[in-house]
């Protein structure tokens, strides 16, 4: 059991640290069932606190640093989105983000 959970542990810190590695590893993985069991894997046991984290980060004072008088960042945590709006005289520039429910580095 100690070796699963810290291999689970490392795994944890490698989708947290370099998320671009596992998905490139992901899309190049040739044996599809094992692609479709790590991304399940992680769906299941990972995908919500990394999303949670992500979230955290932009509602937290990093994504505070974002918001200025033309430029409003705002999370919607239910619906795993960050819209960030940008305004120009009288118009408005409006970009939404949505973080799939498999997690921000499997898909």
């Amino acid at each position: 059991m100690g070796l699963q959970l810290l291999a689970a542990h490392l795994y944890y810190r490698a989708l947290l640290t370099v998320p671009v590695l596992i998905r490139s590893w992901l899309l190049d993985c040739k044996d599809r069932q094992l692609s479709i069991a790590v991304t399940s894997y992680t769906s299941r046991h990972f995908s919500p606190i990394l999303v949670k984290t992500e979230l955290d980060r932009v509602k937290g004072p990093e994504g505070a640093e974002l918001n200025d008088e033309h430029m409003t960042v705002k999370v919607a945590s239910t619906a795993n989105e960050v819209t960030a709006s940008y305004s120009i005289d009288e118009h408005q520039i409006e970009m939404t983000l949505k973080i799939p429910s498999t997690g921000p580095s499997t898909r």
